[in-house]
């Protein structure tokens, strides 16, 4: 196969057509030989470039037009469905690891399980972007792999926050700045490193070994936004307010990847109509059915159930 690369290409030069040729052709040494790209090497990929073209659309004399990857000829790598977003966390479960995290690790990962945001948005997030009073943390941004940048679908979005959470970052407000006034332009939840958020590797670490301590068998932080998505769509039905939640690029991404919440969700509904009903085995069955009227007698077709022509009560 023909490979294609995109080094020698100006960033106003680069097609829909040369990004779907690199990403179908181009291949990584692993085990001292060529192989394609895995689906989530061939995302990240995508997440770079996008990040890329979106700068140079924003630069003074601008360096691009248009993100080609935001075009429907755009094909768009799939990943494989995984089963961890159904390897769930229990409520119970969340709790006992949170219970033996270090307090602001814990308020940390409290934000990640109450708002459904992703380590990396949670981590970039400024004092600037959270408004108490309306229940909202703005999504502006992420940090991945030592670097802030747009969020994974390019664009900002508004988290709706509870009020126990609401309730506990007013208090590390207060235990961060006082009766001062709040600095705008200060990380959440910055690390040892003036300017940048808490490590994630770090962040790993502190997850798995109070998960080890609680006794909880170990899954990654991104567990908790599995947990609050199957959570949201369990109680409340709305697919499209999760997507914006979760900021997934259309319904059908959250519907694919949460879809066996809602089938749950349906039997349970159709069971409870079901009661409300009072259908119950046997009690709608004829005990003393009437023998078929005589070919001499007048035939009442309705009632027969035969030749007779739908209405719209059928349907």
């Amino acid at each position: 196969m023909e490979r294609a690369g995109l080094g020698g290409l100006k960033l106003d030069a680069i097609t829909t057509a040369d990004v779907n040729k690199f990403l179908t052709s181009a291949q990584r040494v692993k085990g001292g030989k060529d192989r394609p790209l895995g689906p989530k090497t061939k995302r990240a990929t995508v997440v770079f470039l996008s990040g890329l073209f979106e700068s140079g659309m924003s630069d003074v004399p601008k360096r691009c037009l248009e993100n080609p990857l935001t075009l429907k000829s755009f094909h768009k790598p799939k990943l494989a469905k995984s089963s961890a977003a159904r390897d769930l966390l229990t409520q119970a479960e969340t709790s006992a690891v949170l219970d033996q995290c270090p307090d602001k690790w814990a308020l940390f990962f409290w934000l990640l399980g109450a708002s459904g945001a992703r380590i990396g948005e949670v981590g970039a997030a400024r004092w600037s972007d959270l408004d108490l009073d309306l229940g909202v943390l703005t999504i502006r941004r992420t940090f991945y792999r030592g670097t802030f940048g747009p969020t994974k679908s390019g664009e900002e979005r508004e988290v709706d926050l509870p009020d126990q959470i609401l309730g506990a970052l007013a208090r590390y407000r207060t235990e961060t700045f006082g009766a001062g006034p709040v600095d705008p332009d200060r990380l959440l939840f910055p690390g040892r490193t003036g300017g940048q958020p808490l490590d994630q590797t770090h962040a790993r670490r502190v997850w798995a070994e109070a998960s080890r301590k609680a006794g909880v068998r170990y899954r990654k932080p991104h567990a908790l936004r599995h947990m609050w998505a199957s959570v949201a769509l369990k109680q409340s039905g709305d697919v499209k307010w999760v997507q914006g939640q979760l900021g997934h690029a259309s319904a059908k991404l959250t519907l694919d990847t949460y879809g066996h919440v809602l089938r749950e969700r349906r039997r349970e509904r159709v069971s409870a109509i079901e009661a409300s009903l009072g259908f119950r085995d046997g009690s709608v069955m004829a005990t003393d059915p009437k023998p078929p009227a005589m070919a001499s007698e007048p035939v009442d077709a309705s009632a027969r159930g035969i030749e007779r022509p739908e209405t719209a009560e059928d349907q």
